[in-house]
């Protein structure tokens, strides 16, 4: 993952004399850079020197949290129950547990498989019950009926009171959940249809505009997805936005750089926008990708100097190896020599 914070201290030499708020800034630092080892470390620690239940439980979801990244399921349930038996969970506690039992239904054997599946519905019940106009909520019930069995508490019948909720509490949701209903089943014409009522409605909407805007790149619509997606950076991105829709303006910026690279659409706004996705504090693309598609763009853009000094680069940031085709494929087709 492309790092812009470089942590050159082990945990072993974290000054005692740190203060909380920058064990918790080292913390989620740890966590952002994916170093989970250090990070399950010091949240330990934190943990032990907790002097209120709101730090306790902070500090447990944060264990469960860094657990389930580092793919300890079981280490991440004991956590995620330790958290459930302090009582009064806050939304994103509810949605965490809902999520580790989610993964332990898909990850354990066919006789675990039932019983994590009625927790993990249980704990979207319980959130709805403690916050009964969550988005996630009622999204993650409303999915968790369409996907499970009968026998595991899975109930299609219960769908529509959902989306009616869903409707009342975020209507551009209901669009997308809507579309994506209609995606599902193959009804394409319909599911834009809904997207673009949704757009027409929420003209603003960070969400909408790039759930189409994918939609468009699946159906290799190219053009029409890079204006979509380009456009994304003239909407406003309140202070209170969603991570998810911070996630998805600084996404669109790669999105519409990628389809700039491959198809060679506005080739400066798709530089302009991938310069911008690189000073973000993204962590979402691996660096060798990006100055992969940076490097095709400089091609195309005629600035071939700039573009070999890119590819000359991907090798030091451990490409994978699906990357490592792509390079090779591109360099032959334009007879770069390196």
């Amino acid at each position: 993952m492309l790092k812009f914070i470089i942590i050159s201290l082990s945990l072993w030499f974290i000054s005692p004399t740190l203060t909380a708020a920058e064990k918790n800034q080292e913390l989620e630092s740890l966590i952002k850079n994916e170093q989970l080892k250090e990070a399950e470390s010091l949240v330990k620690n934190l943990l032990q020197s907790a002097k209120t239940k709101e730090q306790q439980m902070e500090y447990q979801s944060k264990l469960a949290q860094i657990l389930l990244s580092d793919k300890r399921y079981d280490d991440a349930e004991e956590a995620i129950e330790d958290l459930i038996e302090m009582k009064g969970l806050s939304e994103q506690h509810w949605l965490l547990a809902a999520s580790v039992y989610g993964v332990q239904a898909q990850e354990s054997s066919i006789f675990s498989k039932l019983g994590y599946a009625k927790k993990a519905k249980k704990s979207l019940e319980s959130l709805l019950k403690d916050y009964p106009n969550s988005r996630d909520g009622i999204i993650g019930l409303i999915q968790f009926h369409r996907a499970a069995p009968g026998i595991a508490g899975g109930d299609e019948d219960q769908i529509p009171q959902l989306m009616q909720r869903l409707e009342t509490v975020n209507s551009e949701w209901y669009s997308i959940i809507s579309a994506q209903q209609a995606f599902a089943n193959e009804d394409i014409e319909k599911g834009l249809t809904i997207l673009d009522k949704g757009i027409e409605k929420n003209p603003k909407s960070i969400d909408l505009t790039y759930v189409k805007g994918m939609r468009l790149v699946n159906m290799e619509q190219f053009a029409k997805a890079f204006a979509l997606l380009d456009s994304i950076q003239s909407l406003p991105l309140e202070e209170d936005s969603s991570e998810q829709q911070k996630d998805w303006a600084e996404m669109a910026l790669y999105q519409s750089a990628k389809i700039s690279a491959e198809k060679a659409i506005k080739l400066e706004q798709g530089k302009k926008n991938l310069y911008a996705f690189m000073d973000s504090e993204q962590t979402q693309i691996p660096e060798a990708w990006i100055r992969f598609r940076l490097g095709q763009i400089l091609w195309k853009l005629n600035d071939k100097e700039s573009s070999i000094a890119q590819f000359q680069l991907i090798p030091t940031l451990d490409p994978e190896k699906e990357l490592e085709k792509r390079i090779k494929t591109f360099i032959k087709e334009q007879s770069i020599e390196l």
